[in-house]
C-alpha cells in the first residue's frame, strides 16, 4: 500500500476488458503488435464475459493479448512506439485514445519524453490509470500488475521474494517471469480516498487527526498522525503487535516504555509489542508520522 504525500499518480491492475478490445480496435500501433487471432479472441471474450465460462475465456485472451505485446520484436516495439507518439500527438482530440475516465492522449506523450520507445507506452492501454491526492491510498494486491509514474508517497509492503519488471524501468527485466506469474483478472484498483479515523488514541489538540489505512493484506495496516504544532501530544494504547514509526514532517519527541528520543524529519522508529507510544510536537509546523502495525491475534503481554 502507498499514501501519496504528493499528487501522486500509478497505473495498476488490468482495464476493463472491453476498453482493452475499444483499444485494440482503434490505435492501430497497439493493433499492429497483436495477432489477429488474439485480438478476435479479446473481442469474443469481451462479448461474453458476463458469463462464468466467459470470465475464464477473457482472462486467457488477456494474458494472450499481454504476452504477445511484452515477447515482440525490439525492432516491432521502437518502430510501433514511434508510430503511437505521431497518433497521440496528431489527435489531440480524438476519442481513439479515449475511455469512460478520461482521455490516455497526454499521459502517453508524457510517458514517452521518459522513455520513448519503451513498451511500457502501451501497457497504459491495458491497465487503469490511478490518480491520488495527498492523503490518499492504493492498495496492490499479490501478483497485480503495476507501475508507479510520478509523485512522492510513503509505502508498506508485505514479505516479498523480488520484483519483477518489464518495462518503463532501467534495471534487469525478466519479461516470461512477468508473464506467468499475473492473475489476469480485470478488478477497479483499490483506492482510498477517505481513510478511518484512528480512535485508540488520546490527542491533547483538536487540531491532531490521526487516521487509519485498513490495507487488504493480513500483515499490515498504515496509520497517519498530525500533531498540532507547538507541544500538542498524542498517546498511542500498546498494539498487539510491532510497528515501525516514520516522521515526514516537524519535529519533537517520541516515548516507548522509559525511553525517549528525539524526532526529526526522516527519523524512524521501532517499537515491539506491548508497549504504549507517546509523542509530542515541539515544532512550528505539525509533526506528520505514519506508523504501519501488526496485529497478532494470539499475543500474550505476560510472555
Amino acid at each position: 500500500m502507498i499514501v501519496a504525500l504528493t499528487p501522486f499518480e500509478a497505473l495498476c491492475g488490468f482495464r476493463p476488458l472491453k476498453e482493452i478490445a475499444h483499444f485494440l480496435s482503434c490505435v492501430p500501433p497497439l493493433r499492429n503488435l497483436i495477432s489477429d487471432a488474439t485480438a478476435m479472441e479479446v473481442q469474443s471474450a469481451c462479448d461474453s464475459a458476463g458469463y462464468e465460462y466467459g470470465q475464464k475465456s477473457a482472462g486467457i485472451a488477456l494474458k494472450k493479448a499481454w504476452s504477445e505485446l511484452l515477447t515482440a520484436h525490439p525492432s516491432r516495439i521502437r518502430a510501433c512506439a514511434e508510430d503511437l507518439i505521431r497518433f497521440a500527438s496528431s489527435r489531440p482530440s480524438n476519442g481513439s485514445l479515449a475511455v469512460e475516465h478520461g482521455n490516455l492522449t497526454d499521459l502517453i506523450l508524457q510517458l514517452s519524453q521518459h522513455y520513448p520507445y519503451d513498451v511500457g507506452l502501451f501497457a497504459v492501454l491495458f491497465m487503469n490509470h490511478v490518480c491520488l491526492s495527498p492523503g490518499e491510498a492504493l492498495f496492490v494486491r499479490s501478483n497485480e500488475l503495476h507501475a508507479y509514474l510520478s509523485g512522492d508517497g510513503i509505502e508498506c509492503m508485505a514479505s516479498s521474494a523480488n520484483v519483477v519488471r518489464a518495462g518503463f524501468s532501467r534495471k534487469t527485466k525478466d519479461v516470461d517471469t512477468l508473464i506467468s506469474m499475473l492473475t489476469y483478472e480485470y478488478l477497479p484498483p483499490f483506492v482510498v480516498r477517505t481513510p478511518t479515523p484512528y480512535l485508540l488514541v488520546e490527542m491533547s489538540s483538536r487540531q491532531s487527526t490521526s487516521v487509519l489505512y485498513v490495507s487488504l493484506a493480513e500483515e499490515f495496516n498504515i496509520i497517519k498522525t498530525s500533531l498540532a504544532p507547538q507541544f500538542a501530544t498524542a498517546n498511542f494504547r500498546a498494539f498487539h503487535g510491532p510497528t515501525v514509526l516514520i516522521c515526514t514532517q516537524g519535529s519533537g519527541k517520541i516515548g516507548v516504555g522509559d525511553h525517549t528520543e528525539p524526532i526529526e524529519c526522516g527519523h524512524v522508529f521501532f517499537a515491539g509489542a506491548g508497549k504504549e507510544i507517546f509523542i509530542q510536537s515541539r515544532s512550528e509546523e505539525p509533526l506528520i508520522l505514519f506508523q504501519s502495525f501488526c496485529e497478532i491475534e494470539e499475543y500474550n503481554s505476560t510472555l
